[in-house]
Parts: C-alpha cells; sequence; structure tokens
C-alpha cells in the first residue's frame, strides 16, 4: 500500500491517513458500509483511509473511500484532510 496523505507526522489520539490499495497487499481489517468488519487484501487501486488509535497495541482498520473523495483529500492541506478523514469514518 502506498501512503498519499499521512497524519502520522504530528502526535494525535488517533491516526488516518489516505492510502492507495496495491497488487499483492496483505490481509487487513476493513471496516464495510454497515459496519461489519472484514479481512482481506485491500483492492489495487482503490482509496482507503487508515486508522489507528494511539494506543499500544491497538488495531489498524480501513474504510474504503471513492476516487472524487480522496482526490478531495489530496487537494487539502494535513489539518484539513485530516479532520475530514475522522469526519468520513465517524458512525
Amino acid at each position: 500500500m502506498e501512503i498519499v496523505v499521512n497524519s502520522s507526522t504530528k502526535m494525535r489520539d488517533v491516526w488516518c491517513n489516505l492510502v492507495l490499495g496495491e497488487k499483492n497487499d496483505q490481509l487487513v481489517r476493513i471496516i464495510t458500509g454497515d459496519f461489519n468488519d472484514v479481512y482481506a487484501p485491500l483492492r489495487a487501486g482503490a482509496y482507503y483511509i487508515e486508522n489507528q488509535m494511539n494506543r499500544s497495541g491497538s488495531l489498524v482498520s480501513y474504510v474504503e473511500v471513492s476516487d472524487l473523495q480522496a482526490k478531495a483529500l489530496m487537494a487539502l492541506d494535513i489539518e484539513d484532510a485530516y479532520e475530514k478523514m475522522g469526519k468520513l469514518i465517524a458512525p
């Protein structure tokens, strides 16, 4: 996977990164639209928000976003993108 927007350069309670799935990615925890957990590889060419609490042993999860949403996030500065990604993954 390739990190496209990286918010982990600053100490935060929760990290949110925009990543691009690549061929042969390993199995990861994906949160589906109905908030179910699925363990599957990231789809090559698809964008995901990678999310992890800043706690020891916290799980990393991924939520797929559309190409349009990903392009909008890439156009923002990192702080605005971080805030927007948090809102996109909130239940």
